[in-house]
């Protein structure tokens, strides 16, 4: 009953939140439900659109500070984990840190991985408590290869969603598999190709896109990798519309977030005019206990090494980012869009208002 209770109330809150009316701000303040922990900023891919693989990794938190983390995320009201990197199974503690989420009671412990040693912590992954794996792939064989910057990883990445699966099965268990692909002028023709495999191997798919504001893509120069033929863009976008249509549990995303790819990888109407909630439903920690409301676009608010994540999520300063990231008063990113856009489909009467109120 509380758990309907409060999918009920965030219902409301997003609503609310999506309408666009910042007079409405001072009845909301953030309440962060959601998490991202990035436990490691090392990485053991090579890809070519990322610079993870190098960070320095000295100044990490150490296992009890991960643990002490979690504990201050569910004692600020936080019931769904993301774990990520970096390549977060780099890590020798992993299993002890997906443990203590499961103990903790995270109603999803969500890793994201590049899959590399998957085939070899998979079912310890998923006797440990892991109930999402989330796994790049960015082509088929020597694609794949050649963006990720590993020979061979296309067939181990291929080797750990099969553990996986392997695995829940010995365990009684079935949870999602999601294969991410970076949409890239190198590997776009390939998207078919990859539904089918995904399809084949018992995974969804789920596409990102390339954004030189995020921080993991500093550095890079994108050029290189943008998709220029308009033509393609369409019939891979036309295509996914139709697959989602046919198979929706194959394909993770919807006609409007597939519309506003389409527009993105066009450099056309980017949805600069949809506030952005991240700021009030997700809290983020980098691998030095660097706080932010929501992603990683503005400078951390605070470190859990110095203040507890209470007095830092309930101060005026993450309040105030907040509000910033909600007015877009940032350099932009596509970090937002999958929540935000997303909220088209989920709120079609609070878009029908919005768009009254915005016609005033």
């Amino acid at each position: 009953m509380k758990g309907s209770l409060n999918r009920a109330s965030n219902a409301v809150r997003y609503g609310v939140l999506y309408l666009g009316n910042y007079s409405f701000l001072r009845f909301i303040s953030p309440k962060p439900d959601y998490a991202e922990v990035r436990i490691t900023e090392g990485c053991n891919s090579r890809c070519v659109t990322c610079r993870a693989w190098k960070n320095s990794r000295e100044g990490e938190l150490s296992t009890r500070e991960i643990i002490r983390a979690f504990e201050q995320l569910r004692g600020i009201g936080v019931v769904s984990i993301r774990i990520s990197g970096g390549e977060p199974l780099i890590r020798s503690d992993i299993i002890e840190l997906i443990k203590e989420c499961k103990r903790l009671k995270f109603q999803e412990i969500y890793l994201a991985t590049n899959g590399l040693l998957l085939h070899q912590k998979a079912e310890q992954l998923v006797k440990a408590g892991v109930t999402h794996f989330g796994v790049s792939l960015d082509g088929i064989e020597e694609t794949n290869d050649m963006i990720r910057g590993v020979p061979g990883s296309y067939e181990k990445v291929l080797e750990g969603i099969r553990a996986a699966k392997s695995s829940m099965k010995k365990a009684g268990v079935n949870f999602p598999i999601t294969v991410f692909t970076t949409l890239l002028r190198q590997n776009i023709r390939e998207v078919p190709l990859l539904l089918k495999l995904c399809e084949d191997i018992g995974a969804n798919w789920c596409f990102s896109l390339l954004d030189g504001n995020l921080d993991f893509f500093e550095d890079v120069d994108i050029s290189e990798f943008v998709i220029k033929d308009w033509k393609v863009i369409d019939e891979t976008i036309d295509y996914l519309k139709k697959l989602w249509n046919e198979k929706p549990w194959l394909v993770y995303s919807g006609p409007t977030i597939l519309e506003y790819a389409r527009n993105y990888l066009k450099g056309t109407n980017r949805d600069d005019d949809v506030p952005c909630t991240l700021g009030y439903k997700l809290i983020s920690i980098g691998s030095k206990g660097e706080v932010y409301p929501g992603c990683y676009v503005f400078k951390p608010i605070g470190s859990i090494r110095q203040k507890t994540l209470g007095e830092i999520a309930k101060s005026k300063e993450y309040a105030a980012l907040a509000e910033k990231m909600y007015r877009r008063e940032c350099l932009g990113c596509t970090f937002f869009y999958e929540d935000n856009v997303l909220l088209r489909n989920m709120f079609p009467r609070v878009e029908r208002i919005r768009s009254l109120i915005r016609s005033k």
